[in-house]
């Protein structure tokens, strides 16, 4: 077997088990041999591993419901060889105890004004674009370029 193949055989041959699902079976097989061309074959993998795999998918201009999509098999692939990867527990945060700066208008526009001199046209227009800039309500149907 060519070392490129281990992986996705595991994974192919795991989820044929488990769902009976041929095209996804080879699908995730094929994500799998990508993380194996990518960081290499080992029989234990480290968090450095997959965080470099997660850069080599961003360097490659993917969107981040595909790099979830290319985790799934990662994820089988952790079950499958037992990585020791525990689980980070994060509190929950209530709605409540959120604690964020309550800008008015004129610190808004101090705010657009200073990006505008700083930064790049199409940034501060995918920065002013919902859901980074959210207005309330009647201000809402202000252009966010008529602030400037």
């Amino acid at each position: 077997m060519e070392t490129k193949e281990r992986l996705r055989d595991l994974v192919y041959a795991d989820i044929l088990g488990r769902r009976g699902n041929e095209s996804t079976a080879k699908e995730w097989g094929a994500m799998a041999a990508q993380f194996e061309q990518v960081c290499g074959y080992k029989e234990q993998y480290n968090r450095e591993d997959i965080t470099f795999f997660l850069a080599h998918l961003r360097k490659k201009g993917l969107c981040q419901n595909t790099i979830y999509k290319y985790l799934k098999p990662l994820k089988v692939l952790a079950q499958i060889q037992e990585w020791g990867f525990p689980k980070l527990t994060m509190r929950r945060v209530p709605f409540g105890e959120v604690k964020r700066p309550a800008f008015g208008k004129d610190e808004v526009i101090l705010l657009i004004q200073t990006g505008k001199q700083l930064l790049s046209p199409p940034l501060i227009y995918s920065l002013a674009s919902p859901p980074f800039f959210i207005l309330p309500t009647p201000q809402a149907t202000i252009p966010p370029m008529a602030l400037c």
